[in-house]
């Protein structure tokens, strides 16, 4: 039996923005041979700067960075109207930060210092689910700040999944991107946030 490649089908492009060159080589190298096109920059300008001149399927996002840091890097990035999907990886993260930063499409965090087993397996991971499951889609319209949609697609799921044992994870993905549709945002978010990091379901 042939083994399932976990390859992306056709090379597929992610930029990886942090301030640390060594960083951004380690990461490069990690993806050698994974179909994975790697460009970097070293801090949110140069970012800007590549994401105005290329589309990119993914992004993998530094926070604390010179003159501009990730935060404000993606907060302009959504201005600008690009809804590219968005890892952040960071060594401060806490449930104050996730809870600023899932507004704006964010429902995956690295924690560093990270194993590059982690880090591959979540880069590829991400760029190749195609992810059937109503709760992937969820994620993934949730990435796209379409969190109405996300929402509804969590209810579907608790109506179809009724005769299963009773997974209260999604009741909290549900009302996390609830909330961020109604406008809701920071401290209004935090228990969900919190009790969905305990579970291992937002930093990794």
């Amino acid at each position: 039996m042939k083994r399932r490649s976990t390859a992306p089908s056709k090379d597929q492009r992610l930029l990886v923005v942090d301030d640390e060159e060594s960083l951004r080589i380690l990461f490069s190298m990690a993806l050698a041979g994974k179909g994975v096109t790697v460009e970097t920059s070293g801090d949110g300008y140069e970012a800007l700067e590549a994401v105005r001149r290329d589309a990119f399927d993914l992004i993998l996002l530094d926070l604390r960075m010179p003159r501009l840091d990730g935060s404000e890097f993606l907060k302009q990035l959504r201005i600008e109207g690009n809804s590219s999907r968005v890892i952040v990886c960071s060594a401060e993260l806490d449930a104050r930060v996730v809870a600023e930063l899932i507004p704006l499409g964010v429902v995956t965090f690295l924690s560093k210092p990270l194993s590059l087993v982690t880090f591959r397996e979540t880069v590829v991971g991400k760029l190749t689910s195609s992810g059937a499951s109503l709760r992937a889609k969820a994620l993934r319209l949730a990435e796209r700040q379409q969190f109405s949609e996300a929402s509804a697609l969590l209810s579907e799921e608790k109506e179809t999944s009724s005769a299963a044992p009773h997974d209260d994870t999604a009741d909290l993905w549900r009302s996390l991107f609830s909330s961020v549709a109604a406008g809701f945002s920071g401290k209004s978010i935090l228990p969900y946030v919190r009790e969905l990091i305990s579970r291992g379901c937002l930093i990794h």
